[in-house]
């Protein structure tokens, strides 16, 4: 087992920008290498000292400090450390004093005496550490030349680093509206994670990537000076009355405009309208040409409009409530092309590459994912015909056909809940038939329909409705915990439960009628049902959207 210890030196403990950086790194080294244990500290949290300089831990007690506070559990943990995670951001071209009392607290791993090693002139080493140091750090500024001083201190402190990752214009870092410009910056934290893991160090490409500026410098500097309310008394905003009286709403949009994917509004026009209800503001997105203009007021009509208080949406953009939730909730309305509104977050925010990646996870064996439910059905469709016929063709032709598709699918890791279920349900089928019980052609039929009913009902009631195992393949990006999705799948497994319900009961009276010839009408019902789905899995959403 190898011991991470993270030392976190920001005063904003584990809520800072350098913490953002630790735990892409941390998501990326875990991938590679599964058999660690990692503890994060915030230093800043800690009851700790400073050094005094009394040189106790060289006299009194020798490789201890004399002092008594947090340090001594602290101090064991750098000892046993197997990897190092510095964490700092830059003040004042340095490390943190949070980060430098720690440092000047690990006197005691040296001792005092004076000896030339290597090219230098250094105390020798107490203990015999071997350990990795990997420094991550972040500054406002947009140079890299920024950390020199913080790079030649850890050079000194620990000797070369086996991976830095220094990020200029870090402030960006905590803007969750900028994370479809900037997630390509964190996903290359998150490989030289894994590389420390793997390799060690970082690649050359790794490297090069994370040493690169998140977004040009001009917008930065103006970004920058958004966020700090700067430009709030001196910028004037398409030369409207009392553009120069920027209200935060305003700021915080046009963080948000900045965030504008151009390659997702190719030969679109439209207009996206912002009101506020709680600041009595209304802001307009003109999107045309791929190109997104922020102005203020309602000057064209709007394609889509969303009605809300800046907190709610604030709070939503920052991440601190969902947004699917709040919708649910009634906190914010959607008026116009809804269809519009869907795509919003490949207009502003969203991460291009994360849900191209998703869409190109869509197949197996070269089956599309949101079909693999009508595949599971042939089985239950041999056995509704056969059972009460043929066993072969009833139960264990089922089986056998169950059990292939679920060890293909094991192959891709990819086995939904109706699957398994599936398979247990024909395995016991065929124990039954195995001991010897036999059943009628009506017996069997209405005994499947009421286990498939049973299997999509208690998939609802584990909080996660079957048919949302398939049809959120058919969506751009994963809505795998979007709860507006989710109790849309809902309604539709348990109506579908409820459909399987009445076919066995119709289905059980006909053949006990002897009108077994009239079976095949039941299908009308099917039929009915699957455009009864189509509509509604549009309708609904729609239908909270519009409150």
């Amino acid at each position: 087992m190898k011991n991470i210890l993270v030392l976190n030196g920001s005063p904003r403990g584990l809520k800072g920008n350098t913490q953002i950086l630790v735990e892409h790194f941390l998501e990326g080294y875990k991938e590679a290498d599964q058999n660690i244990s990692v503890k994060q500290v915030a230093l800043s949290k800690t009851t700790m000292n400073h050094c005094t300089g009394c040189f106790g831990c060289w006299t009194k007690s020798p490789g201890r400090c004399v002092l008594s506070d947090d340090m001594d559990v602290l101090f064991d943990d750098y000892v046993n450390a197997d990897v190092v995670i510095w964490a700092t951001p830059l003040y004042h071209y340095g490390m943190t004093s949070i980060m430098k009392k720690f440092i000047e607290r690990t006197l005691p791993l040296s001792h005092p005496k004076i000896e030339k090693i290597g090219d230098k002139y250094s105390h020798p080493e107490r203990y015999s550490l071997n350990q990795e140091h990997i420094l991550i750090s972040n500054c406002g500024f947009p140079e890299q030349q920024n950390f020199n001083v913080l790079e030649k201190s850890f050079e000194r402190i620990t000797g070369k680093p086996v991976a830095t990752i220094l990020c200029v214009m870090g402030e960006l870092l905590r803007q969750k509206p900028l994370y479809g410009r900037i997630g390509w910056y964190l996903e290359a934290v998150k490989t030289a994670g894994q590389e420390a893991a793997l390799e060690g160090s970082l690649s050359k490409e790794t490297s090069e990537t994370l040493s690169k500026f998140l977004v040009p410098i001009e917008e930065f500097v103006d970004m920058a000076n958004v966020s700090w309310n700067v430009n709030k008394e001196m910028v004037e905003v398409n030369n409207l009355p009392g553009a120069n009286n920027i209200s935060q709403a305003f700021q915080f949009l046009k963080l948000m405009n900045y965030s504008f994917n151009p390659s997702a509004a190719i030969e679109m026009e439209a207009v996206l309208e912002m009101m506020f209800i709680d600041t009595n503001e209304v802001f307009q997105f003109h999107i045309k040409d791929g190109k997104s203009i922020l102005v203020q007021g309602s000057l064209k009509e709007f394609t889509t409009q969303i009605k809300t208080t800046y907190k709610t949406w604030l709070d939503i953009s920052e991440g601190r409530v969902d947004g699917a939730k709040a919708m649910l909730d009634g906190l914010y309305k959607v008026d116009g092309d809804i269809n519009f509104m869907m795509g919003l977050s490949k207009l502003y925010g969203s991460d291009e590459e994360l849900i191209d990646s998703h869409l190109e996870n869509k197949k197996i064996l070269g089956i599309p994912k949101s079909k693999w439910m009508g595949l599971t059905f042939i089985p239950w469709i041999f056995s509704w015909v056969f059972a009460g016929k043929s066993i072969m063709l009833g139960v264990w032709l089922p089986l056998m056909i169950m059990l292939t598709m679920l060890l293909a699918k094991r192959n891709e890791k990819s086995v939904t809940y109706f699957e398994q279920s599936s398979g247990l349900y024909f395995s016991v089928l065929g124990i039954i038939t195995l001991i010897g019980m036999r059943f009628s052609s009506a017996q069997v039929t209405l005994l499947n329909y009421f286990a498939i009913a049973i299997i999509w009902g208690i998939s609802v009631l584990l909080g996660n409705p079957l048919t949302a195992d398939y049809s959120k393949y058919e969506q751009e990006k994963d809505l795998s915990n979007n709860i507006i999705f989710i109790k849309t799948n809902d309604h539709l497994t348990l109506f579908w439960s409820f459909i399987f319900i009445v076919q066995g009961m119709i289905h059980h009276t006909l053949e006990l009628m002897d009108l077994g010839k009239f079976v095949p009408l039941i299908y009308i019902l099917t039929f009915a049902s699957l455009k009864f789905t189509t509509w509604y899995s549009k309708w609904y959403p729609q239908k909270i959207m519009r409150g």
